[in-house]
């Protein structure tokens, strides 16, 4: 069983459980952002990436974080679904602690790179990006709450996100930033 907890006022430290992780969090962190990204395990072709760790104050809303980009190693973001209905790429797992926090990572956003040809490309992270299309909310007017953003990286184009597993209601589209193979 998953346990949540809140920081709330007068508290010296809680245990907060977000995606299964138990995590203590001291009350003078609500608001704080991880600064860089943390790479796990690498998991054969897959690797995991924390890119965001934070508390979110009652009613907060910000734009989501700065550029990401996988690294050179595992290049593309993996084409798997781990966040359900919430709005972000293939390989964005996003962890909450509550379903009162919103977060969205336009598409139009995507950075990729061409595998072979014109219209085979593989997403590989997104660009700095304005509010409306890439931002965080807490929609709690009360607590704080948690939110934890993983991106799973994959060094196998073929089980990268992009032309080959975009949805067919996109065909045509590409991303927003193309980069020269290397």
């Amino acid at each position: 069983m998953k346990r949540k907890g809140i920081a709330l006022a007068g508290t010296a430290a809680v245990l907060i459980t977000v995606a299964g992780l138990a995590v203590p969090a001291a009350a003078e962190e609500i608001g704080a952002a991880t600064e860089a990204p943390k790479v796990q395990e690498a998991m054969g072709d897959t690797r995991e990436i924390t890119v965001t760790h934070m508390a979110l104050k009652p009613s907060e809303t910000f734009p989501l974080f700065r550029k990401f980009q996988c690294p050179s190693t595992f290049p593309y973001l993996e084409g798997k679904n781990y966040s359900g209905e919430i709005r972000v790429p293939s390989g964005v797992r996003v962890g909450m602690d509550s379903p009162s926090v919103h977060v969205n990572i336009s598409l139009l956003e995507t950075r990729g790179k061409y595998i072979d040809g014109d219209d085979n490309w593989r997403a590989t992270g997104w660009r700095d990006a304005l509010a409306e299309i890439a931002s965080v909310t807490n929609w709690d007017p009360f607590f704080s709450h948690m939110l934890t953003i993983t991106v799973s990286c994959t060094s196998d184009p073929a089980k990268g996100f992009g032309s080959n597993t975009w949805p067919e209601w996109h065909t045509g589209w590409k991303p927003w930033i193309i980069e020269p193979m290397s």
